[in-house]
Order: C-alpha cells, then sequence, then structure tokens
C-alpha cells in the first residue's frame, strides 16, 4: 500500500469515527427529548416535537460537514511507536 493509499484510507477512518461519534450524540439529545416528554416535564404537540428534532439532525449534520471541511485542509499521519527507537 502506498503512502498515498495509507493516508486516504487513515482520514476515511478518521471521518468515519467523527461522524459515529457525532450522529451517536445527537442519539443521545433524542433519547433525552423522548424522557422529558415522557416524565412530564416537556409537552408540546407532535409538530414542535418534530421541529426540534430537525434541529437537532440539522445541527448534527452541520458539526458533521465542517469537520470534514477541516479535514480536508489537514495532512493525517499516524506516529510510529518505532520510530524514536530506530533513530536512537
Amino acid at each position: 500500500m502506498s503512502d498515498e493509499e495509507k493516508g486516504n484510507s487513515l482520514e476515511e477512518f478518521v471521518k468515519f469515527q467523527i461522524n459515529r461519534k457525532v450522529i451517536n450524540l445527537y442519539k443521545s439529545f433524542f433519547v433525552i427529548l423522548e424522557d422529558l416528554q415522557a416524565e412530564g416535564f416537556l409537552k408540546m404537540s407532535s409538530g414542535s416535537y418534530n421541529r426540534i428534532r430537525k434541529k437537532i439532525l440539522d445541527g448534527g449534520n452541520d458539526c458533521i460537514r465542517e469537520v470534514e471541511e477541516y479535514l480536508e485542509k489537514l495532512d493525517i499521519s499516524i506516529k510510529n511507536k518505532y520510530d524514536k527507537e530506530d533513530k536512537l
């Protein structure tokens, strides 16, 4: 595997992990929203609930897009733990 292929697969791995974490975060917001509604702390129509749900999704998707834009500007590499030993 060439260095360029390694860099591309590493970048895809980083993007995947960040996306997964952001998605898990906004899924937890949905759980909290549902819990608050079930416990009677939030009394709202289904239309209001859906608008809040959409805002959570939009915020998460915007976050993912912005992070991916930042990653495009970076050169990502993995530190090799043997690099230090090889130079000694």
